[in-house]
C-alpha cells in the first residue's frame, strides 16, 4: 500500500502544467510557418523528423496536416517551392516542407495544420489554378512521405 501512494505523489509531481500542451490545433502559436523558391534543385536539404498526414487547398490556402515530437520550444516549418514547374493543365507539381524542431527534446507528440497563403507564391499561380490544381507536398526529413491534395 505504501509503494502505491509513494508512486501516486511522485506521478502527481512529476506532471508539470507548463508542459502540458493541446495536441490537435489550427494555428498554433508556438509554430511559425514561411516561404521561400529553391534556387538548386541539388542542394541538400535539412529537416528534422516530421511526418505529413494531410494536404488540402482551401481558396488561397494550401493546409498541410503535420505530427512531430515536441512541445517545450517554437517549431519553424517552410514551404520550398520548385524555381520553375511545367505548365500543364491542371497543374500538376510538388513543393518539399521542412522543419525546424530547435532541438525541442520534449517528448509530447503534436498534430497540427500548417496554413501557408500561396496566392502571392513565387511561381505566379492565379487564383483560378487553385481550385483544379494538384500539389504534392514531400517531406524534407523523409523523401518517401509525399502526400498530394488530390
Amino acid at each position: 500500500m505504501k509503494y502505491l501512494i509513494v508512486l501516486s505523489v511522485m506521478i502527481f509531481f512529476s506532471c508539470d502544467e507548463d508542459n502540458i500542451q493541446q495536441l490537435n490545433t489550427e494555428s498554433p502559436s508556438a509554430t511559425s510557418q514561411s516561404q521561400k523558391t529553391s534556387n538548386n534543385s541539388t542542394a541538400t536539404i535539412v529537416s528534422d523528423a516530421f511526418e505529413i498526414n494531410d494536404v488540402k487547398v482551401e481558396n488561397e490556402n494550401l493546409l498541410v496536416e503535420v505530427s512531430y515530437s515536441g512541445g517545450c520550444e517554437e517549431h519553424e516549418f517552410e514551404l520550398i517551392w520548385p524555381e520553375v514547374i511545367t505548365m500543364i493543365f491542371p497543374p500538376d507539381f510538388g513543393v518539399t516542407l521542412t522543419h525546424n524542431d530547435n532541438e525541442d527534446s520534449c517528448d509530447a507528440y503534436l498534430t497540427e495544420t500548417l496554413v501557408f497563403d500561396i496566392s502571392n507564391n513565387p511561381l505566379g499561380l492565379s487564383r483560378d489554378v487553385f481550385s483544379v490544381m494538384r500539389i504534392s507536398v514531400t517531406n524534407g526529413s523523409d523523401d518517401t512521405n509525399v502526400v498530394s491534395n488530390r
